[in-house]
C-alpha cells in the first residue's frame, strides 16, 4: 500500500505537494496587476472618446471633418491602441490565472510595440531625408512631437521582453 498524503482519503504519494499548495508567485502578480491598468485605461478612454464622438461632444468632433486617408489613419491607430491594450490586459488576466498564455500575450505586446515604434521612428527619420531643405526644420519638430511621448512608454514593452526570456521566469511559467 502506498503512502498517503495526510490521510485525507485518496492516494498521493508524500513528496508531491496537492495543487491548491503551490502559490502564485509574487512578481507574476505584481506584472499580472501592472498589465491589467496598464492595458484598462487606454481601452476606457478610447471608448469614452468613441462615445463623445457619436454624442457630438468633446474634443474628438473635429476628427469627423477628415476625409480619406487621413479619417482611415486616425481609425486605425485607434483600433491598433484598442487592440494592443486588450492584449496588456489579457495577459495580465493570464498570468493571475497562472496560465503560460499570459507570458505569450506578453511578449506579443511587447514584440508589437517595440517594433512598431522603431518602424514609426524609421518612418519620420526617411520623410526628414526626403523633405526639402526648407520644410526640414518643421518636419524635424513635428516628428519629435510624434515620436516623443513613444519614447517614455517603451520602458514596460522593454522589460517585459527581458523578463520573459530570462531562462528561470521561461522555466517557470512553463511549468504552470
Amino acid at each position: 500500500m502506498t503512502e498517503t498524503s495526510r490521510g485525507v482519503g485518496y492516494l498521493l504519494p508524500a513528496t508531491s505537494p496537492p495543487t491548491a499548495a503551490r502559490k502564485r508567485p509574487r512578481w507574476a502578480t505584481v506584472i499580472a496587476v501592472i498589465s491589467i491598468i496598464f492595458g484598462s485605461l487606454p481601452s476606457a478612454s478610447l471608448l469614452i472618446g468613441l462615445a463623445l464622438l457619436i454624442l457630438g461632444r468633446g474634443p474628438l468632433t473635429g476628427i469627423l471633418q477628415h476625409e480619406g486617408l487621413v479619417l482611415a489613419v486616425l481609425i486605425a491607430g485607434g483600433c491598433y491602441v484598442f487592440g494592443m491594450s486588450l492584449m496588456l490586459f489579457w495577459g495580465g488576466v493570464g498570468l493571475m490565472w497562472r496560465r503560460p498564455w499570459g507570458r505569450t500575450f506578453h511578449l506579443a505586446y511587447a514584440w508589437i510595440f517595440l517594433g512598431s515604434m522603431a518602424a514609426y521612428t524609421i518612418w519620420w527619420g526617411l520623410a526628414i531625408l526626403a523633405a526639402s531643405q526648407e520644410s526640414r526644420a518643421a518636419l524635424e519638430d513635428q516628428a519629435w512631437q510624434s515620436i516623443g511621448p513613444w519614447l517614455p512608454n517603451g520602458w514596460y514593452p522593454l522589460f517585459l521582453v527581458i523578463w520573459f526570456m530570462w531562462p528561470r521566469i521561461r522555466k517557470e511559467v512553463a511549468s504552470w
